[in-house]
């Protein structure tokens, strides 16, 4: 609970509004993960957005003016909308006493004005009530959160989106800069003597070449993350939630199969073995355990009641979750961040990449001088497939993560045979614990063979300027009551305290 310096009855609302749960930890599909994926954001980001729509609805009932939120509060303020009882019944009735309405802006020059200027005083009122600044990343100023834009819902399985290049938005000075050492590149490339000596290398000395050219490429693909990797932090992170172990292990598949395994161990998960693959399925109208974990509960809830699914749609449906424990264990600094893996699979990748191109050229130069260069291309192809194997299998493990998970493996807190020796009978997490360290394949036993044969897969792998505006509506025509607009939406007034 966070205590602000204001009067009472503003500290009264806010504490409301802490304990109001927008999001269900338990869904399957929450609100923080439908605003993350809708709007392209980091789980984290989305759960930040959620708490700045909160201190968006402390100050549209008392800020003492029309109030207007950002684009990234808006977007949190329309899905909430979505969610009826959660707004009219547990937001507007339970927390504020009275309907907080959304309606769209009338346009024109003298509403963005308006939506301009009740901004501004919003970014004032949150510093008073708050006692800080708006965070810039949520709250932007002025000028960029009335800029123009061009938003539109775009069903990303039946469209490609493409970002703009990143060198678009440096400053002009660095675009040149970077020009310049980009074409001073390619002339030194080009009348560098070397290399145009290996193009003009006859077939099997060029193939001689390549083969030495790309092992040593490959030995710097395999140490140049690794040393990259040792520049990290060397703070141990104590991890004991079995379903984090699991992760660190072998990603989310691994997080669902342990939580089945422990589900099928509290029979609240059953297998129809009848059909190939494997179904799961669960009875209906089974009472949850409250002991139950939070993953299996969300696990649990994935498995329909009225049909029979396989695993692999189960996890389709965890992915939300999966995205958040990743998240989460990157701040613990256990699992590489997304940047931070994807500079790694640059670096993994360069010098592989570097080689071909050279072999690329030659093949160039072949054709050009009507050479055959079938064994050339045989060797690119083969160059290829081991340049997509080492990018794909890169770990995603920092340093402290692979020091913890070789502690686990080298003492392991349960062991096939205190499984196989209770049966269904044993300790559910220890049954989670298992799979977490060894994966399915650690169920090969007679109580839980239906189950492994389920899990089984051959390839495991482990708005702009102009908007809406809102009105705070109340009853009997009291005072207090207003309504506010925005360049995107606005709260309603709160009057005067």
């Amino acid at each position: 609970m966070i205590s602000i310096q204001c009067p009472p009855e503003v500290q009264a609302t806010w504490e409301k509004l802490e304990r109001f749960q927008l999001n269900d930890n338990q869904a399957v599909f929450g609100f923080a993960a439908r605003l993350a994926r809708e709007n392209g954001w980091s789980h984290r980001f989305a759960e930040r957005v959620i708490f700045e729509y909160k201190r968006f609805l402390l100050m549209t009932q008392h800020a003492g003016h029309p109030v207007t939120p950002s684009e990234e509060v808006d977007q949190a303020w329309h899905l909430h909308m979505v969610y009826t009882r959660s707004y009219w019944d547990g937001l507007c009735r339970e927390v504020l006493g009275r309907p907080l309405h959304h309606e769209p802006t009338a346009g024109g020059v003298d509403e963005e004005a308006k939506f301009r200027r009740q901004y501004e005083r919003t970014l004032e009122s949150y510093a008073r009530l708050f006692g800080q600044a708006a965070p810039a990343d949520i709250w932007p100023p002025v000028e960029k959160r009335f800029q123009p834009m061009r938003s539109r819902w775009v069903d990303v399985s039946r469209h490609w989106l493409l970002p703009k290049p990143v060198w678009l938005k440096l400053p002009r000075t660095a675009v040149v800069q970077t020009a310049a050492v980009l074409m001073l590149g390619v002339v030194a490339l080009v009348g560098c003597q070397p290399v145009m000596e290996v193009l003009d290398l006859r077939g099997e000395e060029f193939l001689k070449w390549y083969v030495v050219c790309f092992a040593l490429a490959l030995v710097a693909s395999l140490v140049w993350p690794r040393v990259a990797r040792a520049q990290g932090s060397r703070r141990m992170m104590p991890l004991t939630d079995r379903y984090d172990i699991a992760f660190l292990g072998g990603g989310g598949d691994r997080v669902v199969d342990a939580a089945l395994a422990a589900l099928y161990s509290l029979k609240l998960v059953n297998v129809d073995g009848s059909e190939s693959p494997a179904k799961l399925w669960v009875e209906a109208d089974m009472p949850i355990p409250e002991d139950l974990h939070e993953v299996e509960v969300r696990v649990l809830k994935a498995v329909p009641e009225r049909e029979k699914v396989s695993p692999a749609e189960v996890r389709k449906a965890l992915k939300p979750m999966m995205q958040e424990m990743q998240e989460r264990l990157a701040e613990a600094r256990v699992l590489e961040s997304t940047p931070g893996l994807r500079r790694l699979r640059w670096l993994a990748a360069l010098p592989l990449v570097t080689v071909m191109l050279v072999g690329m050229a030659k093949v160039y130069v072949g054709i050009s001088r009507d050479r055959p260069v079938g064994f050339l291309v045989a060797f690119l192809i083969f160059s290829l497939v081991i340049l997509l194997w080492r990018v794909s299998h890169l770990s995603r493990r920092t340093k402290d993560g692979e020091r913890l998970w070789k502690e686990f493996k080298k003492s392991p807190p349960v062991t096939p045979s205190q499984v196989e020796k209770e049966g269904l009978m044993a300790d559910p997490a220890q049954v989670a614990m298992l799979v977490a360290l060894g994966g399915y394949g650690a169920l090969q036993m007679p109580a839980y063979s239906s189950l492994h044969s389920a899990l089984y897969r051959p390839a495991s792998s482990d708005s702009g300027g102009g908007g809406c505006g809102s009105s705070s509506g109340c009853s009997g025509g009291s005072s207090g009551c207003g309504s506010s607009g925005c360049g995107g939406c606005g709260g309603g007034g709160g009057g005067g305290d």
